[in-house]
């Protein structure tokens, strides 16, 4: 048995039921057996980057994203 490769998806629209969420959705039930998915649709729920903006605060969003 071979090791799956993991991959993230972004969401890139902030519709709840966008063309992006269905693509996501078929490649996710066409790649299951041989990739492990992890999916982040929440972009909305992130600020705008401004890299001056996280020389000193980074917000707590951006930090769970990245881990």
């Amino acid at each position: 048995m071979k090791e799956k490769k993991n991959i993230l998806v972004i969401i890139g629209s902030a519709s709840q039921h966008s063309a992006n969420q269905q693509l996501e959705d078929r490649f996710a039930d066409l790649v299951k057996d041989d990739f492990n998915l992890t999916v982040f649709n929440d972009l909305k729920t992130l600020p705008h980057f401004d890299p001056e903006l996280s020389i000193h605060y980074l917000p707590a969003s951006i930090v769970a994203f990245r881990n």
